[in-house]
């Protein structure tokens, strides 16, 4: 009918859009407030706080290094997440990634946005072969995200990092190749759909 023809087209309309798109200049303060953050520098191997001139010259090496290429999450105008791939090595196929979120937007559902988004860009546009990660043990959240998404556990680091409390903590080598990301990207878009009520229609990529 008429009437859920406008409705359905109206429920779109509502249906907020995610693009994740280059990193710019115009990040630059964002990311480095980001990084400094209390919540995302306690999950990083580098725990003290990052000076300007740090963050500037690792930013400029960023943008121009063939073996980095990092991308900023937004919703509508907010920009909400970062996400890299760094160490990328075109002989082999291979590169590793980490991402966090904005400290100061609670987005539901963006880790899950952001790896999908992650996974699609690497192993369907740039046809990558594996897809590596290291986490921190007490990230447990992220490592069982991880492995929702296919990744494996194939190493452990044991008692290999010193954190800012004075205690080793293992560090968790997780990677996922290519036919495995294939073989579970369905089952994720259903997850997309049914519990974050977000379809392909709402996802966007800008490719550098």
């Amino acid at each position: 009918s008429t009437q859920s023809r406008s409705s359905a087209a109206s429920d779109v309309y509502k249906r907020q859009m995610y693009k994740l798109r280059p990193v710019g200049t115009d990040d630059l303060d964002d990311i480095f407030d980001w990084r400094n953050h209390d919540d995302i520098r306690k999950h990083m191997y580098n725990y003290e706080i990052i000076t300007r001139s740090e963050h500037v010259n690792w930013f400029e090496k960023m943008l121009v290094s063939p073996e980095m290429s990092y991308f900023i999450l937004e919703k509508e105008k907010d920009k909400i997440g970062v996400l890299g791939f760094y160490d990328i090595d075109e002989k082999t196929c291979m590169a590793s990634w980490a991402f966090y979120k904005s400290p100061y937007l609670n987005v539901r559902g963006i880790g899950v946005i952001m790896e999908y988004l992650a996974l699609e860009y690497y192993f369907d546009y740039l046809s990558m072969r594996k897809l590596n990660c290291e986490v921190l043990e007490h990230n447990s959240s992220v490592i069982k995200m991880h492995e929702k998404f296919g990744f494996i556990v194939e190493g452990c680091k044991r008692k290999h990092f010193l954190n800012k409390n004075g205690d080793y903590e293992d560090i968790y080598l997780l990677s996922i190749f290519r036919s495995e990301w294939l073989n579970i990207k369905e089952k994720i878009e259903n997850v997309l759909e049914t519990k974050f009520g977000i379809n392909g229609n709402q996802l966007e990529i800008i490719k550098p």
